[in-house]
């Protein structure tokens, strides 16, 4: 018989670059959750390599080869597997190992299930059908400086009389093969995990890391007396400007507070039309790019690349290439499923685009209506680009705060004299900043209140976190068929990764046995 109970189990999926502390999050966590008397069961993901068989090179000499070839046997993984959400589903399997999970069994009470870590939306994206409101997405922020400080200090055990130089050369190669393997169909995807996140917390330091647990386990465990803070007000409304926006590509929005947390403007990524300001649905003489039925800027990409391998088709390149025409010179450079440009600095070429920018939509509509940004803080669905980077400092804005990394961004490299990325102290720079606390993915469960905040006689009730409950749970615990679903997916993914290891072994004759689940 399942249990309904409110305080039923719950579930917390921990998105985090490589150089946070996750022992110390998972520490921070489990006190903060022993608060409201529930425990934690923490699912490491990456124990899938001692559960199952395989022929990946584990032999791990120091730290450096550790990150290395947990990274690259996590690739080819997904790659043998054919699922890029592997990972995902073997900690759901694993729930297995925790309690007798058949259907009609009692749901457990009073139990946070944490899965450590996401690297891939796909891997979000089965947790989210799997348990639906049942789970929290949770990112774990820590500037790049201290990311790389502790990277270095646990490459130093195991390389004693390395120089630092050397060794922050190697916590810098991590990192970034960590954020984005582009390069890598089945690679490593941090950075497009964090826009899935519910909650983003503060690791930069012990103080921080625990301010940020508490508030987390208080608003998701229905403290009537949370409110938002500045930050994740403004960027709710820059959220809510992305949805506007028809383009293409993506939804951006931004949105623009003096400082008096008033709003300046608003925009979105869209097409501007003569007048003033951008296209809406409304308009009889709509002109977007979905009714032109083409993105300009992948139209001018792909012409520049035909105009370059045209000039260089003669006597620059490969004779198997030199008699095609350069249109198709031109696919399969940008677009084939092996093109070598795929994930170049060519391909990010971004201002052939008819849209206008989100910030740079919100900076022109302030302008329109003789509205000042000086000294305003912008915020940002998305790390604004070096496009708009330019206009903000021009605008006088004198803050950024965004939700989402955006890799092709040269901000740093372009406007290091007047940008300062996570240094939120630098007042003579225009500060860019990764929203901390709750995001507008979270902003609505974490605010929406339903129940009394007062007594029958007027008094304020007393939030009392042993009887607490998760705020976010379904009224039904419908996920046990979805778990048992999983964990078949992840047997036939296993027995694809028996297939390719067989294939391997066939061809280097090494006599290992089969692949399976142990």
């Amino acid at each position: 018989m399942t249990n309904n109970s409110d305080r039923r189990e719950a579930f917390v999926a921990l998105i985090a670059p490589i150089g946070v502390d996750l022992n110390e999050v998972e520490i921070c966590l489990t006190n903060q959750f022993k608060l409201v008397e529930y425990e934690t069961n923490r699912l490491r993901l990456t124990e899938i390599f001692k559960d199952i068989e395989h022929d990946y090179d584990l032999n791990i000499k120091n730290e450096f080869e550790r990150y290395q070839k947990l990274i690259s046997a996590g690739d080819k993984l997904r790659v043998d597997s054919k699922r890029n959400d592997i990972f995902a589903l073997y900690g759901i399997h694993k729930l297995t190992e925790f309690s007798d999970r058949d259907i009609g069994d009692e749901i457990p009470n009073n139990i946070i299930h944490i899965f450590r870590q996401i690297k891939r939306p796909e891997e979000i994206e089965t947790l989210k059908n799997t348990f639906g409101r049942n789970i929290l997405f949770v990112s774990c922020y820590d500037s790049r400086e201290n990311r790389i400080n502790n990277l270095v200090k646990k490459l130093l055990k195991t390389q004693r009389g390395r120089s630092r130089t050397d060794l922050e050369s190697e916590a810098l190669k991590i990192i970034a093969i960590d954020e984005d393997e582009r390069g890598h169909v089945a690679g490593q995807r941090v950075l497009d995990c964090y826009q899935h996140a519910d909650y983003v917390l503060d690791c930069q330091s012990k103080m921080d890391l625990s301010q940020s647990c508490q508030r987390l386990v208080e608003i998701y465990f229905g403290s009537p007396f949370i409110s938002p803070k500045i930050d994740e007000y403004c960027s709710y409304h820059a959220n809510a400007a992305a949805y506007r926006s028809l383009d293409l590509s993506r939804q951006v929005g931004a949105a623009i507070f003096n400082q008096n947390c008033e709003i300046v403007s608003m925009g979105c990524n869209e097409v501007p039309k003569a007048g003033g300001g951008t296209y809406w649905s409304d308009d009889a003489d709509d002109r977007r790019d979905y009714v032109l039925g083409r993105d300009s800027n992948h139209q001018v990409r792909e012409d520049m690349a035909t105009d370059a391998l045209k000039r260089l088709q003669p006597d620059w390149l490969d004779k198997k290439y030199s008699d095609l025409k350069p249109e198709e010179l031109a696919y399969r450079a940008f677009d084939a499923p092996d093109s070598p440009l795929k994930g170049s600095m060519i391909s990010d070429v971004m201002e052939y685009g008819r849209m206008v920018h989100a910030e740079m939509n919100a900076i022109t509509d302030a302008a329109r209506s003789n509205k000042t940004t000086q000294g305003a803080t912008l915020y940002s669905t998305t790390m604004p680009c070096h496009l708009c980077t330019r206009l903000i400092i021009a605008a006088g804005i004198q803050r950024v705060v965004y939700v989402q990394p955006y890799p092709k961004s040269l901000v740093h490299e372009l406007y290091n004299d007047s940008v300062a990325i996570d240094q939120p102290h630098r007042n003579d720079k225009v500060r860019f900043e990764t929203l901390k606390g709750v995001t507008p993915n979270g902003y609505k469960i974490a605010f929406h209140r339903s129940h009394r905040r007062k007594n029958k006689d007027g008094t304020a009730i007393n939030w009392d976190p042993k009887v607490s409950s998760p705020i976010f749970l379904s009224h039904y615990p419908y996920y046990r068929n979805l778990e048992i679903a999983s964990s078949l997916e992840l047997s036939f993914a296993v027995m694809e990764l028996g297939k390719e290891v067989d294939k391997r072994k066939a061809t280097s004759k090494s006599g290992k046995k089969s692949i399976g689940l142990n």
